[in-house]
């Protein structure tokens, strides 16, 4: 019987995944009963075929389900996906408010990431290079098609995102931080300290926010794991 097992997340689909992690999920006190599963769904190995497999080969193969299962991809800007090529959002700042809105909504669940991924990933109309326009948000228009996203791509982006939530929180966080302390923002600051928000205020607003953004990028751009695997 020949297997092939998944060596990178671009081999792994989202579909694959949310079945995966479904079954973790009704299942969090049979590791074997989920390793079983783990091998059948992401080698597209039936039941039958799995427990054919030797107890050796078998603890490889959960092995390298592992390693792959917990890499960290960069973001993949452009792919391919049933015939249509897709990019990465070029420039958040140029997208509305109503796509934030939308992306912050589904960001913190997994079910919603086809969705999510039909909202950062677009078709593209033209490009030039590595320069590319995609299409304006359509809402759910193309999110049946995402189920199938390599999961690279998946993740690549959510931890961008996550990123850069984060580095605009914290720019802004720093101007207002520099109008405090700017003379020639004076009445600025006085409105900042009649409210009661000083430059101690704001760095461990700063602080708090940073490290709750940043556990928060963790629960979400990690995939669910089994105990075995981690």
């Amino acid at each position: 019987m020949r297997i092939t097992i998944p060596t990178q997340l671009s081999e792994i689909t989202l579909n694959q995944y949310l079945r995966f992690s479904k079954t973790l999920q009704d299942n969090p006190d049979d590791e074997t009963f989920v390793a079983i599963q783990m091998v059948s769904i992401f080698c597209n190995l039936n039941i039958e075929e799995v427990m054919q497999i030797p107890a050796y080969d078998f603890e490889e193969i959960i092995e390298q389900l592992s390693k792959v299962l917990q890499d960290k991809p960069t973001l993949v800007r452009q792919f391919k996906l049933n015939g249509v090529k897709y990019g990465f959002v070029p420039n958040f700042d140029e997208e509305s408010i109503g796509t934030f809105s939308y992306i912050d909504t589904l960001i913190g669940n997994e079910d919603n990431w086809s969705k999510l991924m039909s909202a950062m990933y677009r078709p593209i109309k033209k490009s030039f290079g590595n320069m590319y326009e995609i299409e304006k948000f359509q809402g759910d228009k193309f999110a049946e098609d995402f189920a199938n996203i390599k999961m690279d791509c998946v993740i690549g982006s959510l931890v961008f995102f996550w990123t850069l939530r984060i580095e605009l929180l914290n720019n802004i966080l720093d101007f207002s931080t520099k109008i405090l302390t700017t003379t020639d923002n004076s009445q600025v600051a006085d409105l900042f300290q009649k409210s009661g928000v000083g430059i101690t205020q704001l760095s461990n607003l700063q602080e708090e926010i940073y490290l709750t953004l940043n556990e928060q990028k963790e629960q979400t751009s990690i995939m669910r794991l089994p105990s075995f695997c981690i």
